[in-house]
């Protein structure tokens, strides 16, 4: 991974929370180690590239992002959870809403 992925802000809960992407779970496949990352920096700032996965222009909103890998054509959607302390928390709070019902 870059110098810049190397730690990345998890704020469960509010908390401080940080990892690495070495400190991923054993048990998650290879495969999906980047869009996990790429999901997490929706707290902070989206990375603009990681392992060939590029920030889709435009993609970009508090809550979401898309990167595009144009070497194995596949698409990662990030989508931030609920982090009511941040910008746009509010409406996590409502998306939450909507899953439950959903489910």
């Amino acid at each position: 991974m870059e110098k810049m992925l190397e730690e990345v802000e998890i704020p469960f809960c509010g908390g401080g929370g940080k990892i690495s992407s070495s400190d991923t779970a054993a048990w998650l496949r290879n495969e999906d180690k980047v869009p996990l990352l790429l999901a997490i920096s929706l707290y902070t700032q989206p990375y603009p590239e990681m392992e060939g996965y590029q920030l889709v222009p435009g993609s970009y909103r508090i809550r979401v992002a898309a990167w595009f890998n144009t070497q194995t054509g596949s698409c990662v959607i990030g989508c931030r959870g609920t982090s009511i302390g941040k910008a746009g928390g509010e409406s996590d709070l409502k998306d939450d809403k909507v899953s439950l019902l959903v489910y």
